[in-house]
């Protein structure tokens, strides 16, 4: 029994009707590449103005004491990377259009120039994407006041037993007022200084501490 062989024709002027549409596709890059990068450097500059304003912004709350928020730094942060690379994006184009050819439908080297030509599409929607992303209601908020200041502190040592006792007076529930009293230069002022920046460091108990004069108040 002999072989049996079977093959299947396709139609030359199909497989060249699909190469054709790939590659006018792709020539389509280089053939609008000045033209997107006359959009890329519209929009670059519409990303600058925008990140003008928003930096302004955040001036005048840090004059106020505001703190900017996160995410507006992160987006001015981002902002300043993209502005870079898009305004190298602009530099590196006139080079690439100068190897333009053919009113622009071909390139003395094709290939490059079609990769670069993607990059400056997507570099377009980048700035487009982060200048939406820039519209803010909001760019600062109040910084929370600490309810302790840490104040400078000499050693303790030697007041070690006394420090503790004040301490676990401190922590009982039903104690409003404690009173310290010596004479001068025992480290009546020492031990309130330790006593405060443990009270920072390691209790909730407390809203705020005030320092007036020689009284001290949890």
């Amino acid at each position: 029994m002999g072989n049996i062989f079977s093959f299947e024709l396709i139609r030359c002027d199909s497989i060249g009707s699909r190469c054709w549409d790939c590659v006018a596709g792709q020539a389509i890059y280089t053939y609008r590449l000045e033209e997107r990068l006359s959009e890329l450097k519209t929009a670059l500059d519409e990303l600058k103005e925008k990140r003008d304003d928003v930096m302004r912004k955040v001036n005048i709350a840090e004059q106020k004491s505001l703190k900017p928020l996160n995410e507006v730094q992160g987006w001015l942060s981002r902002t300043a990377t993209m502005i870079n690379e898009a305004d190298q994006r602009i530099i590196d184009g006139n080079q690439e259009i100068k190897k333009l050819c053919m009113r622009g439908c071909c390139s003395m080297d094709y290939w490059s120039t079609l990769k670069f030509s993607k990059t400056v599409v997507q570099t377009l929607h980048e700035v487009k994407l982060l200048k939406r992303k820039g519209a803010f209601e909001v760019v600062a908020t109040e910084v929370p006041v600490a309810p302790v200041v840490e104040r400078p502190s000499d050693s303790t040592i030697g007041m070690e037993s006394t420090l503790n006792k004040v301490w676990s007076i401190l922590e009982e529930n039903h104690v409003r007022i404690v009173g310290i009293y010596g004479v001068g230069g025992v480290g009546k002022t020492r031990l309130l200084t330790e006593i405060n920046n443990k009270i920072g460091v390691s209790s909730n108990r407390y809203d705020l501490v005030i320092w007036e004069s020689q009284n001290w108040y949890l």
